[in-house]
């Protein structure tokens, strides 16, 4: 293979648990993958979406009902998206997201900006707003025990 050629994304499983993070993850890397293939057009772009995402993504679009039309570029492609969007996205239950950040540990092993990675995928759903770094300061300051750490933060 040579280095312009990319893989295809694998398709998108619509049923389980944690479809919510899988399908920001895959849409996310869908969009990477349309990026790195030069691909601009809107209809192109839902086009592929569609069959990338494979027949259960296609069965899952098709049930939506009043369907924009595929000529309508940008806004179709745009409406299909908010619409596995909100699909995929449940109500988000604040406090206990909070409670999940709150209980988060460092690992043993893992690297003080691997536990900031994770710290930030959690403080996605709970709603800190402009106080998010100041979240994850305080999470990593109470998780951190090594006083030469915790001194190097201050």
């Amino acid at each position: 293979m040579s280095g312009a050629e990319m893989s295809p994304l694998p398709t998108f499983d619509t049923a389980g648990a944690g479809v919510s993070g899988r399908w920001k993850r895959w849409v996310r890397a869908y969009k990477y993958y349309v990026e790195g293939r030069g691909i601009t057009d809107n209809g192109r772009k839902r086009a592929l979406l569609l069959s990338l995402g494979g027949m259960g993504l296609q069965d899952l679009y098709e049930s939506f009902g009043e369907l924009p039309a595929p000529a309508s570029g940008s806004n179709a492609y745009r409406q299909m998206l908010d619409m596995f969007d909100d699909h995929f996205s449940p109500e988000v239950n604040t406090p206990y997201e909070r409670t999940v950040f709150r209980n988060t540990i460092f690992n043993q092993g893992e690297t003080i900006p691997e536990y900031v990675a994770r710290l930030k995928m959690l403080a996605g759903g709970c709603d800190f707003g402009d106080s998010t770094e100041d979240a994850i300061r305080d999470q990593v300051m109470s998780a951190v025990r090594q006083p030469h750490l915790q001194r190097k933060f201050l």
